[in-house]
């Protein structure tokens, strides 16, 4: 699930992490450190004069006061620079169409990419970590929120 649009720019240039996309659009110094370490409540557009416009996704389900009480030896934006680091993918229809259907996402286009899941792991085994959990859902469930650490992928 990408932002609408985003289809021209992951196939020329891959399905890229927030920081990934940071680099191709050379964004550095105090932007690139909120951007990257900060709580983004909603998406942040990012320009650049050779590959255009692009959307950072937001990260509305983990604002820092609930996801530091799931934290086990990590600080929320240490949390949020870990993960931006990351490429996400759903392994399942059915939670993609529950993220698709989510309150900030239900009313909104977007690009859904469908991977062959046997050549992706194929060709990316050893760079691919496996997380038990959503670890970008931070909101309690039944009172209390997930632990997580590094550890947990």
């Amino acid at each position: 699930m990408a932002e609408s649009g985003s289809w021209a720019s992951v196939r020329e240039h891959g399905l890229l992490s927030t920081s990934a996309l940071l680099d191709l659009f050379e964004i550095d110094g105090p932007k690139r450190r909120e951007i990257e370490s900060q709580w983004r409540p909603e998406g942040v557009p990012i320009s650049h004069p050779t590959h255009g416009t692009a959307m950072i996704r937001d990260q509305w389900p983990m604002p820092p006061e609930h996801l530091a009480k799931g934290l086990d030896g990590v600080s929320p934006q240490q949390w949020y620079k870990f993960l931006n680091r990351r490429t996400f993918l759903w392994l399942s229809e059915q939670r993609l169409k529950r993220m698709l259907n989510a309150a900030p996402y239900r009313n909104a286009a977007h690009d859904v990419l469908t991977l062959d899941t046997r050549a992706f792991i194929g060709e990316y085994l050893e760079r691919i970590k496996v997380c038990p959990i959503n670890s970008g859902f931070a909101m309690p469930m039944f009172g209390k929120v997930t632990s997580r650490s590094f550890e947990t992928f």
